[in-house]
């Protein structure tokens, strides 16, 4: 039996679990979303309702900022969390190893909705922030700080989506890297490597697995999730759940099929971002560092590069949202 088989295998259970829990529900909303509804008196089925749903006005502006929003979010999360359970795990000292710790734990036994109005309470016009800017005298009036929530950028929903993912890849991954036999780590300094190649090249292979899961799991809820975006997010662009909200709160009835072609829209865009994403990241962490065979022939890819170059096209999503208007 191959290792596939035997993953597999492994994973049948709780595939079939899933399956019988969730297989029949969504089975219903898929054909209540071809307008099949015969309570309703809906029985010819049809494609009109996710035709409607795709050429709506504003969609691909919500889609386009929802992918932004999570991939950044997500990604950001992950380099974060790996950074700070690596040093957390390189550590010598026992009481701020343990002050750390738990601080990571309170992160993420508080809920998002906490997470919500603590980053209001802080960033907001009149939070925290701004009133220490204006007691300073850095500031003339509350007016003068920026917008960070409750604006179209997204930047308030960033802040929460980071603050709760962070803990959960730093808490996942340190159990991981305590684990790692020191005698990598000791090889690799020996034969001259910095602790950012040993990252790069002792650490991150090692725990590629468990870095790829919690960035697909952070993928999956911020591209889903609805409370964040709902209470921190403003009316143009908004996120594909606020829309689908929005649409499922109608009181017509008329839209309830197309409704539920927005949720099967949803979960297919899901679907397909976490499996293009995920191992695309995989890839990344787990190629061999080589020189370019093009113009930049000298540059290699190093934990320095790697970071740069994904918070740069974090910074470049997220710059594209302004543009969102005109769509």
């Amino acid at each position: 039996m191959g290792q596939r088989t035997r993953s597999i295998k492994y994973f049948l259970p709780i595939i079939v679990l899933y399956g019988l829990l969730n297989g029949g529900g969504f089975y219903r909303v898929f054909l209540e979303s071809l307008g099949y509804i015969p309570g309703l008196n809906m029985t010819t089925p049809t494609l009109d309702h996710y035709v409607a749903a795709l050429t709506a006005n504003g969609f691909i502006r919500d889609l386009i900022f929802t992918l932004i929003i999570a991939i950044v979010a997500a990604t950001l999360s992950v380099i974060f969390g790996t950074l700070m359970a690596y040093e957390l795990t390189r550590s010598k000292s026992p009481w701020l190893k343990a002050l750390v710790t738990k601080v990571v734990e309170l992160g993420i036994v508080l809920p998002y909705l906490y997470m919500v109005f603590m980053v209001i309470l802080l960033f907001g016009k009149t939070g925290i922030y701004s009133r220490i800017l204006y007691h300073l005298q850095l500031i003339d009036g509350f007016q003068q700080f920026p917008t960070l929530v409750f604006e179209p950028y997204g930047i308030g929903i960033l802040f929460v989506f980071i603050l709760k993912g962070t803990p959960f890849v730093t808490l996942f991954l340190l159990n991981i890297m305590s684990n790692i036999n020191d005698t990598y780590e000791d090889v690799a300094a020996s034969l001259g490597a910095n602790r950012h190649q040993i990252l790069r090249r002792v650490y991150l292979p090692l725990c590629s697995d468990t870095v790829v899961w919690s960035l697909m799991i952070l993928l999956a809820y911020d591209i889903g999730a609805f409370e964040v975006p709902y209470l921190l997010g403003s009316l143009k662009p908004q996120s594909l759940s606020v829309r689908l909200f929005a649409a499922y709160n109608s009181p017509s009835i008329d839209t309830y099929p197309l409704t539920m072609a927005i949720a099967v829209i949803l979960f297919v865009i899901g679907l397909v971002a976490v499996a293009v994403y995920g191992p695309f990241i995989k890839w990344l962490i787990t190629r061999k560092p080589r020189p370019y065979r093009t113009l930049f022939k000298s540059m290699k890819y190093t934990p320095k590069k790697t970071l740069t170059i994904l918070m740069a096209l974090g910074v470049i999503l997220f710059a594209l949202i302004p543009g969102l208007y005109v769509l």
